[in-house]
């Protein structure tokens, strides 16, 4: 009983420490009780850094939409300034020589709104965005039902990979904070499939299905 009675004020201590450690000057929400709903950002007990790291892989064939939802809402109510902050002092503690974590290009377009999104050149793809570029916004990622699904699993890099910098100074001269996420609890597969034919014209092939399909079975 003492254990379980002590998990709450864990969690709490944990948020608390990412809170002020990022300069904020209020505390965050409590968590749920137990057996209580909690949202989607407070759904776990991973630290910030922690949320950020998962998110930041650059492996796009093992891509989890879940990763990126829960930095998101982590970061959405540090407000604009203290995410951009957040994700600056991030990137500034990691050799992205040695690991890109460009995975943090698509936390950006998610956690922003923005007309338009900077190009992301990271390299060739198997699909190229749609035209006009508008009918998916956020190209890698779509969104659907509030779930950024990536549609491209791998790049082949001809050159110097793009820079994160260059995308945090944009989202700072140019983006909006989205809502926090909450996915909807909808055919997701069937769903995507026509938000894709209503971009591209024609109906993903079975390679982009079980791409996405894979996605889905992480949530």
């Amino acid at each position: 009983m003492i254990a379980r009675s002590a998990a709450p004020l864990r969690a709490l201590a944990i948020a608390l420490g990412v809170w002020f450690g990022l300069g904020c000057n209020h505390p965050p929400q409590a968590p749920a009780p137990p057996g209580g709903s909690a949202p989607r950002s407070g759904a776990t007990t991973m630290t910030l850094d922690d949320l950020l790291q998962r998110a930041s892989s650059s492996d796009f064939t093992a891509y989890d939409p879940t990763a990126v939802i829960e930095a998101v809402n982590a970061l959405i109510p540090l407000g604009k300034a203290g995410a951009l902050a957040a994700l600056d002092k991030f990137i500034a503690g990691r050799d992205l020589a040695r690991d890109p974590h460009q995975g943090l290009f698509l936390v950006m377009r998610v956690l922003f709104d923005a007309a338009p999104h900077p190009p992301l050149r990271l390299g060739g793809s198997r699909l190229n965005p749609p035209d006009p570029a508008t009918a998916i916004p956020r190209f890698p990622i779509l969104m659907v039902e509030d779930v950024p699904l990536m549609l491209v699993d791998a790049y082949e890099l001809a050159g110097l990979p793009e820079q994160l910098s260059t995308h945090l100074d944009y989202y700072r001269q140019h983006g909006a904070l989205i809502a926090p996420l909450r996915p909807a609890k909808v055919d997701r597969r069937a769903a995507f499939v026509q938000r894709f034919q209503q971009a591209y014209g024609v109906p993903p092939d079975r390679a982009e299905i079980d791409h996405i399909d894979a996605q889905l079975g992480r949530l």
